[in-house]
């Protein structure tokens, strides 16, 4: 008689079926945790955008400061920096050209009104309301120019500096 030695073996390892283990429960936030964190979170987004609305609307509202007349920059050579102007179209330098154009203009601006406005843009200029529309034409189109939005070319930057001519006087 043979005997198998593996199934002996096997035998003696059997153990009796036990029942499946229960759930190991995970670390979950209850419920009410979830509702107070969601709560939270719409609160600050609230606060936030009702923060960035205020700044909005209080700039809208702000007055322009008006500039006392001896803090505008004093008497601008006009005809030197348009000679300077019309050195730089010939030299082809358009940027700079019309740069310069754009703070000339500024500083004219800054006369007539009687307020500095050579830190401001062509957008805030114009919200000023007491800009000719020949003016806000002409920094318009230097804008344009000057920021690349359409290809430099020297006639327009010569036809530009004439119409400042005309303006200036």
């Amino acid at each position: 008689m043979t005997v198998n030695s593996k199934y002996i073996i096997m035998q003696n390892q059997m153990t009796d079926i036990h029942p499946i283990k229960p759930l190991v429960e995970t670390a979950v936030l209850p419920t009410w945790m979830w509702l107070v964190i969601w709560l939270v979170l719409l609160v600050v987004l609230g606060l936030g955008l009702l923060w960035v609305i205020r700044k909005v609307l209080r700039k809208e509202d702000e007055p322009v400061e008006l500039i006392e007349p001896e803090r505008i920059v004093p008497s601008y050579d006009y005809d030197e920096k348009m000679k300077e102007i019309e050195q730089l179209i010939d030299d082809g330098e358009l940027e700079i050209a019309y740069l310069r154009m754009t703070v000339m203009m500024k500083h004219w601006l800054s006369e007539q009104l009687g307020q500095d406005v050579t830190g401001l843009t062509t957008t805030e200029i114009v919200g000023l309301g007491r800009v000719e529309q020949a003016v806000v034409d002409l920094l318009w189109k230097v804008d344009v120019e000057k920021f690349g939005l359409s290809g430099l070319m020297e006639n327009r930057a010569r036809k530009a500096l004439e119409y400042c001519v005309k303006i200036i006087g």
